[in-house]
């Protein structure tokens, strides 16, 4: 994100956060955080148990918001306005959406600020991404599909398909059974329940906008403190609308 900043002030409120990572003071995690949610000052949890205050003056807490903008746009444009997982629409006219670490800041802290690790992900993916991929990287090779990947081609793994009228809509996934990464992000990524809710919200308005509803409150619980519980109670009470009888 280096490059996102305008003067040698922004790269020295950015080089802050890359520098207590650096030092072990916080992890990628936190200091995304940090980033994500700009305070006054943060109370982090340390490697030794103990915590700490980290203080953020208004100027840095000013870069960290600017820089997070200008990222949100080019990496929103870059990836033509659409999840880099489920080929969803996202952002005004879509599903709401976060910036999302290809490699998990949570094992590569180093990777928290760089540009290239970052892509598009809707709410959905960017929680099952994080509960069932991340926490089994190794050698910066992922279970799923990695939109990131050299020559990667998207139809190498899956199709996505929608069929419409005014009134129905259906979509539907295809992994491709040569593609082990393909048929590891239908399952981890919940692939049959989006095409269900995809379904269910066409023919249901009650329940479509209960889910609009949900969605948008995990959008928000992203970027909230203790946030982990509260994004898994939502994704249950999603799942449950989906698999009713």
């Amino acid at each position: 994100m280096k490059s996102l900043c305008v003067d040698s002030i922004q790269l020295g409120h950015l080089a802050k956060l890359v520098m207590l990572i650096r030092s072990g003071s916080i992890n990628g995690t936190q200091a995304w955080s940090a980033f994500s949610s700009p305070e006054n000052s943060k109370i982090l949890k340390l490697r030794d148990g103990t915590s700490q205050t980290f203080k953020f003056s208004l100027a840095e807490r000013k870069t960290y918001d600017f820089i997070r903008e200008v990222a949100q746009k080019k990496i929103y444009e870059k990836y033509g306005r659409i999840c880099s997982y489920c080929r969803r629409p996202v952002g005004h006219y879509g599903y709401s959406w976060h910036i999302e670490h290809v490699l998990p800041k949570s094992i590569y802290p180093s990777l928290t600020f760089k540009l290239a690790n970052l892509i598009p992900a809707c709410v959905d993916c960017n929680r099952w991404k994080g509960v069932r991929v991340d926490k089994y990287v190794k050698n910066k090779k992922l279970s799923i599909i990695n939109p990131l990947d050299s020559g990667f081609k998207y139809s190498s793994h899956l199709r996505y398909l929608q069929i419409g009228t005014e009134d129905i809509s259906f979509a539907k996934y295809i992994p491709n059974p040569g593609s082990a990464e393909g048929m590891a992000t239908y399952k981890n990524l919940s692939f049959s329940e989006i095409e269900m809710a995809h379904a269910i919200d066409r023919l249901d308005p009650i329940t479509s906008a209960l889910h609009e509803r949900l969605t948008r409150a995990m959008s928000i619980g992203l970027a909230a403190k203790d946030a982990k519980n509260f994004l898994n109670l939502l994704g249950e009470i999603k799942s449950a609308i989906y698999s009713r009888p």
